[in-house]
């Protein structure tokens, strides 16, 4: 738990890297698709971390497994979409 935990700080600060330059005034139109690109990336990561940790919990409602697996699947969706588009 303690690797993810430490994974998943690094990827904020990565994220927040992406998302300072994909908002500078001077990135082109090819940064600011590979910064989603690499946003998309961190967000599936994050969802599968979550998902994998939630059958670490003691009680975990049929919702909060279904949200998790939309949540997943739709991270999946829009990395999917952004990977055909780059090609």
């Amino acid at each position: 738990m303690c690797d993810e935990a430490t994974r998943l700080a690094k990827i904020g600060r990565q994220e927040y890297d992406l998302i300072r330059l994909h908002d500078a005034p001077n990135s082109d139109e090819q940064t600011k698709f590979e910064c989603d690109l690499e946003l998309a990336r961190f967000q599936v990561i994050r969802s599968q971390i979550a998902l994998k940790n939630v059958y670490n919990e003691e009680f975990v409602t049929p919702a909060k497994l279904r949200y998790l697996r939309d949540d997943l699947e739709a991270a999946e969706e829009h990395l999917k979409k952004l990977l055909e588009l780059s090609h």
